[in-house]
């Protein structure tokens, strides 16, 4: 995204001091979106699921992964979020099949925002032979 910006300053008759520095301030927001996600996956039991979700927004947005049965178990040692916003969720399981939600928040001028992006994960067992 990209913007011209063009400060003007009106010199009244009586002005005729030439040295006075202009101070602007100005603030710039965009609100959040959560880009980047599949609408859906198909994995096995046991695969390593990796949900990738591109924060964007300015200020830069907080990012929380949620799925639509509750909240994410953070204490399970198979669930993890990188620095860079991916979840990933190793030795997948039938019970980790569900839509999985990129919750993008922001603050800007004192009231939030909140977009997401999902993604739904199917999870399908392992194929045994007698």
């Amino acid at each position: 995204m990209q913007s011209d910006l063009a400060c003007l300053k009106l010199l009244d008759d009586n002005d005729d001091d030439d040295d006075d520095d202009l101070v602007v301030d100005v603030f710039v927001s965009a609100l959040p979106r959560a880009r980047g996600m599949h609408r859906s996956v198909n994995l096995i039991e046991g695969d390593t699921l990796e949900l990738h979700c591109e924060p964007w927004g300015i200020p830069k947005p907080t990012v929380s992964w949620w799925r639509e049965s509750g909240p994410l178990n953070m204490s399970d040692d198979r669930i993890k979020v990188r620095n860079d916003s991916t979840l990933v969720i190793e030795s997948l399981v039938p019970d980790d099949r569900d839509q999985y939600y990129c919750v993008v928040t922001s603050r800007i001028i004192e009231i939030v925002y909140v977009r997401n992006s999902s993604t739904l994960v199917r999870v399908k067992g392992m194929l045994t032979f007698c």
